[in-house]
């Protein structure tokens, strides 16, 4: 397995476990479900970009990178659902309908050759989409709504009370991370040989983000903590058990990330148990102070 397909798994798993922990979390309902949002968007294109890393055929690599296009168009719709909700800012109706429309639009053209002409071997690359006509101006607008997002986070956070303020500093630094990192995806569509070393950065983008809604105190940080800890050397054990070259060493592998899962398990459920009594106790003595 190559870096760039280790970096593809890792934000896939990131971004499934990250969204599936804040979003059984105490949190607020829309803060919750629009990053879990985001996160489903995220994980589905990470994981067609992981399977594109490993087609054996042009046709199959062709179809997988029209895919994850299709569900990168959707990622600054998520992100700018999140940002307007949390910031309360209500857009005109002419924006919202141009900002859905982008979207499935770019989704449907998706699997024509007006965004990808093609694959062809790039770089370290067996096949790599070529961009099609239409890409450029695709992606001139798909970055545009990104900026845009971090104009509004930057915008409030100048004049944003301090809890809000710290949420919003852990945001634009996550945004800067991850989009910046991504962008390194896009030099070998237009032909420039640079290789897309900062794609780890979605993973990055996806843990401060979860980390700054902890600091938000919409969850609770220790466990949060706790549980992202776990959740890393789950994935580093993952990742190693998925590149092992023999059956031997798969089946060591698979016994030390089964009884890893399993202490993990019992381990995080023994602190929710703990917490949830501290929080028990917390409201008994507010009841009798009272």
């Amino acid at each position: 397995m190559t870096f760039f397909a280790l970096t593809a798994l890792t934000n896939t798993i990131t971004s499934f476990f990250l969204g599936l922990l804040v979003l059984r979390k105490k949190t607020p309902a829309h803060m919750g479900k629009d990053f879990a949002r985001f996160c489903v968007t995220a994980t589905l294109w990470s994981l067609a970009y992981f399977i594109w890393q490993h087609a054996a055929t042009p046709a199959s690599a062709l179809f997988w990178c029209q895919l994850l296009t299709c569900f990168s168009s959707f990622l600054p719709l998520t992100q700018l659902i999140f940002i307007c909700n949390l910031l309360n800012i209500k857009h005109h109706p002419l924006f919202t309908v141009f900002l859905y429309g982008f979207s499935c639009l770019t989704a449907v053209l998706s699997f024509t050759p007006l965004m990808i002409a093609g694959v062809r071997p790039m770089a370290v690359f067996p096949f790599w989409p070529h961009a099609g006509s239409l890409y450029g101006g695709y992606l001139l607008i798909w970055m545009a709504l990104i900026v845009y997002g971090q104009v509004l986070l930057i915008t409030r956070y100048r004049t944003a009370p301090p809890p809000l303020k710290t949420l919003l500093y852990y945001l634009i630094i996550a945004t800067l991370v991850g989009y910046l990192g991504g962008a390194t995806n896009y030099p070998l569509w237009f032909g420039l040989p640079i290789l897309p070393y900062g794609n780890i950065g979605v993973t990055f983008y996806v843990i401060i983000f979860a980390y700054a809604i902890a600091r938000q105190r919409v969850l609770n940080i220790r466990i949060v903590r706790t549980e992202a800890l776990v959740f890393l050397i789950f994935a580093i054990l993952l990742i190693d058990a998925l590149a092992v070259t023999s059956v031997a060493q798969a089946v060591v592998r698979g016994v030390l990330l089964g009884l890893f899962a399993l202490v993990a398990f019992k381990f995080v459920r023994s602190l929710l148990d703990l917490d949830a009594a501290n929080r028990q106790l917390e409201q008994d003595k507010r009841t009798l102070i009272e």
